[in-house]
């Protein structure tokens, strides 16, 4: 989880690492230097996919209904009005590992949807400690105050959810919900961490209504 959590800095110092180097080579090696990170690519694909289970990754789109998304692994709603994004989890399944970027078109707030497989029941105490490694690196400096946390659980699921105040000097105060569900059946774990303005109605309901954990899909 904490390689999800870093989903954003990767990119940033991917992408700058990767101007950096291309200014280093030149234009005249431009031609031959895609050609070889192609090909590197193409081999890191093949060799992660020999050694991943897609049985326990996969989603059939058939199962899906109207305005439903997945990433292979759970099932939920779109919520209206809203721009929808993906995010690259793991450079080694490039076209494989991604989570969703939910934005609204209308209103200030985002949502991000993350998931995994096989993991092991957790408490309400390593939920706290999961919370805070998902606390992006720009609000480390931010004053944060914890409004409510919660523990939803049914005999299906494992439900935990903790809303929290981010605010520091010149800036809007920030409302920031993390939830966590695990459906004990298949043991996937879901992560939903939200940002919004205070008082900006946030489809956090829409996801968690609808989301839907399925068992292993055979191909």
């Amino acid at each position: 989880m904490m390689k999800s959590k870093n989903v954003f800095n990767n990119l940033v110092f991917y992408g700058i690492g990767a101007m950096l180097f291309i200014c280093a080579v030149g234009c005249t090696g431009m031609s031959k230097y895609q050609q070889r990170e192609d090909e590197r690519m193409a081999e890191r694909e093949r060799q992660a996919m020999a050694e991943y289970n897609p049985t326990k990754y996969l989603i059939e789109s058939s199962l899906l209904e109207e305005d439903e998304l997945t990433d292979g692994r759970v099932i939920f709603k779109k919520p209206r009005n809203s721009k929808i994004s993906k995010i690259l989890n793991d450079d080694e399944l490039p076209k494989g590992d991604f989570s969703y970027h939910i934005e609204g078109r209308s209103a200030p707030w985002e949502i991000i949807v993350c998931s995994f497989v096989d993991n092991p029941e957790f408490t309400g105490a390593e939920f706290a400690e999961i919370a805070g490694d998902w606390k992006p690196d720009w609000a480390s400096g931010l004053n944060e105050t914890i409004v409510s946390v919660d523990d939803e659980s049914t005999s299906e699921r494992r439900i935990f959810k903790r809303k929290a105040q981010l605010s520091g000097k010149n800036i809007n105060t920030l409302i920031w919900n993390f939830i966590a569900v695990q459906d004990q059946t298949t043991e996937k774990l879901c992560i939903i961490t939200a940002f919004s303005t205070r008082g900006t109605n946030i489809p956090l309901d829409t996801i968690l209504n609808s989301l839907k954990f399925y068992n292993t899909v055979e191909k």
